[in-house]
């Protein structure tokens, strides 16, 4: 294929019906091969379960325990993971430590 008389707007056409293209064979790839390990799975008389140790599909993120809470309103707490909530914030520049905040 001859790219270079292509105009800006053709070539960005293209490249959106090749990355559409793209994305259709992935599923159907990905759903072949899944027919396949079933199917596989299923000749040996196990099930996905048995060869992944679960259910297929995503892994769902397990609960944290709350490390601290805000002394003005307990109902605001925080794990201790991720980015500080402004009231954790707001407390340590007025000058209380995180063990003072802790739970």
């Amino acid at each position: 294929m001859q790219l270079d008389n292509k105009t800006y707007e053709e070539l960005n056409s293209l490249l959106t019906q090749i990355n559409a293209e793209l994305a259709s064979r992935r599923s159907t790839e990905i759903e072949k091969l899944r027919a396949e390990v079933q199917q596989r799975a299923a000749s040996l008389g196990l099930s996905i379960a048995d060869l992944f140790g679960g259910k297929a599909g995503k892994k769902t993120a397990k609960a944290v325990a709350a490390k601290y809470a805000n002394p003005q309103d307990p109902s605001q707490q925080w794990t201790g993971r991720g980015r500080k909530p402004q009231w954790v914030h707001d407390a340590l520049t007025a000058g209380k430590t995180l063990e003072e905040l802790a739970i």
